[in-house]
């Protein structure tokens, strides 16, 4: 993906973007050509600058409750039952006194929707997003009320 010069309020994105370890293909996996955590990082300072509010849980909660013994299972189970498929970003605008909501599933490249994505996609309308282009243009026309195809 490129970065063009009206994009330069993307801090630390612009250029190479540093890979993590959990970026880093398996052996015999493709590599992704941006990571899917850049492009959140993308997609949150964007709906911050346009100031529209969203929903997020980050990967660490997620990893922090379900790799502790401590955690009950009971809350793991809970977890798993109510945001399992959970679309990875949910911006929000009230309209009129009417709540919009716009679901989007980041992947990168060469990411794959789960299964149970697959079905909250089919049920909410979850927008897959595989570059920050089509993701600006999506909040984009979010913001002005237009449908979000």
């Amino acid at each position: 993906m490129a970065y063009h010069r009206s994009d330069a309020w993307m801090v630390g994105l612009k250029g190479t973007i540093p890979r993590t370890i959990k970026d880093k293909p398996s052996k015999g996996k493709k590599a992704a050509k941006t990571p899917e955590r850049a492009l959140q990082a993308a997609v949150e300072h964007y709906l911050d600058l346009r100031g529209v509010y969203y929903i997020r849980i980050p990967d660490s909660v997620y990893n922090f409750l379900y790799a502790r013994g401590s955690v009950p299972i009971h809350i793991k189970v809970l977890i798993a039952r109510y945001l399992s498929g959970a679309p990875d970003i949910t911006a929000l605008i009230t309209d009129g006194g009417v709540c919009r909501a716009l679901p989007l599933e980041l992947k990168s490249d060469v990411g794959k929707m789960s299964e149970k994505q697959l079905e909250v996609q089919g049920q909410i309308g979850t927008v897959l997003v595989r570059d920050f282009d089509k993701a600006k243009r999506l909040i984009d026309d979010f913001i002005q009320g237009k449908p979000c195809l």
